[in-house]
């Protein structure tokens, strides 16, 4: 396709039209940005079958069009309630989001895949902590956790947070509860801009927590830093 724009029957298409040209080149370089495929309860709606469906087709697809290569995979399943979810709402959702992660770990099998689980798992739990709802919480990521890093061919990190958001402390008692020591470890600033010397000085102190955990840490879209608040209260948000 790149080709195809650059040299092919498409660039004599677009020769002509300059602006258009010129937003073409940019989406090809977005495109050429390498990017983790994420699997979420909305993948294929999310239904019976639909997450097997997804996961299967990827795998396929991914055999295809680069062999010998190991994915980087992303889950979201946690949210299907939003981010305060009640007791109730966790314990309906719970027979739900087992089937969805059974699809999922059925689906990838035996392929090789380095798996980041449930984004804004822990970073954004202090809430049902204060609601009295993170052990129930926790059970979901634990059994995620157990499931996926059961796979033979699975690097599996569970997502711990980010250093401008929960203490030291707090993730790691989290990440202990979920069962990190039984994965590879846990990563951060999944959807925050924290400075990488931030993550890295607090994602230390997390392992020492959690009997060494390795950690990864997104440096993906940090570049320029966290968003200061307009006030200047608050201390920092995230984009």
């Amino acid at each position: 396709f790149r080709r195809d724009l650059d040299n092919g029957p498409l660039s004599r298409q677009i020769q002509g039209h300059p602006l258009l040209a010129y937003n073409v080149h940019l989406l090809e370089k977005i495109a050429a940005e390498p990017e983790a495929p994420r699997f979420s309860s909305y993948s294929g709606g999310g239904g019976p079958g639909a997450i097997f469906s997804q996961v299967q087709n990827y795998f396929c697809g991914e055999a295809s069009a680069d062999p010998g290569s190991v994915p980087l995979i992303t889950t979201y399943f946690l949210y299907d309630n939003g981010y305060s979810p009640s007791a109730g709402q966790i314990r309906a959702d719970m027979p739900t989001f087992k089937r969805r992660i059974d699809e999922l770990a059925a689906a990838t099998g035996r392929h090789p895949a380095v798996f980041f689980l449930e984004l804004d798992a822990i970073g954004s739990s202090a809430g049902l902590a204060a609601s009295g709802v993170l052990p129930l919480w926790e059970q979901k990521i634990r059994y995620e956790v157990q499931r996926i890093g059961a796979l033979p061919h699975a690097v599996v990190y569970v997502e711990g947070g980010y250093s401008d958001a929960n203490s030291a402390d707090y993730t790691a008692r989290a990440l202990n509860a979920v069962g990190v020591r039984h994965i590879r470890g846990f990563f951060t600033n999944d959807t925050h801009h924290a400075w990488t010397i931030d993550e890295v000085r607090w994602a230390n102190q997390v392992s020492k927590l959690t009997h060494g955990a390795h950690f990864v840490v997104n440096t993906a879209s940090n570049g320029r830093g966290p968003k200061l608040h307009p006030g200047g209260i608050g201390g920092i948000e995230a984009l």
